[in-house]
């Protein structure tokens, strides 16, 4: 019995047809997210008002799969359902603010503070393999955008070392032009 939850949670990804040799398999059940949230309470309360306290957490998670499958959940729905007259449907706004607050992912990805349960080792190395691989290839991505920055930087660099250069050409050829014009106006006066 020591490990009943982790092994209920195993059979439950497996029943669910997740592939266990894949990082997929540690995916997080839709839910709203740890802090808490009035909006969210009063939907939980609203959809289900008679709801006993000790079961608000089953209710909250329900409606968290509900709002995050409804788009499927509507095409297979008989128009004729209970569900079209819920508190989700009937009350305006309520399904698109509760969309905008319903997370659904993998444990580490931005926004998602769940744990996975009920997973080998071997799909949590799966996972941390993949994290490593997206930071390896955001890094890379900022590399190259960090080198083109310094080849730009570079370049106008050059062009202001030329622009110098140049300048100093011109003031040397002009100081060259002001001595031997200066020298031969000085030699021509001499002479007479």
């Amino acid at each position: 019995f020591k490990f009943e939850a982790a092994g209920d949670a195993f059979v439950g990804r497996t029943a669910a047809g997740l592939r266990i040799d894949s990082e997929e398999f540690a995916i997080l059940p839709p839910h709203f997210g740890p802090q808490q949230d009035s909006y969210v309470s009063d939907a939980v309360q609203s959809c289900f008002p008679h709801i006993r306290q000790e079961f608000r957490g089953v209710a909250e998670h329900a409606l968290a799969s509900l709002v995050y499958h409804w788009d499927y959940l509507k095409t297979r729905l008989d128009e004729h359902h209970l569900m079209w007259s819920c508190a989700l449907v009937r009350t305006e706004g309520m399904l698109d603010e509760l969309k905008r607050r319903v997370k659904c992912g993998l444990p580490g990805d931005p926004g998602i503070e769940m744990r996975s349960t009920g997973c080998p080792p071997h799909v949590m190395q799966n996972l941390h393999y993949k994290m490593i691989a997206q930071e390896v290839r955001r890094l890379k991505e900022e590399i190259s955008k960090m080198k083109k920055r310094l080849r730009k930087i570079d370049g106008n660099v050059r062009a202001t070392k030329r622009r110098r250069q140049t300048h100093s050409d011109i003031e040397e050829e002009s100081e060259l032009q002001g001595i031997d014009s200066g020298d031969s106006d000085s030699g021509s006066g001499s002479g007479s």
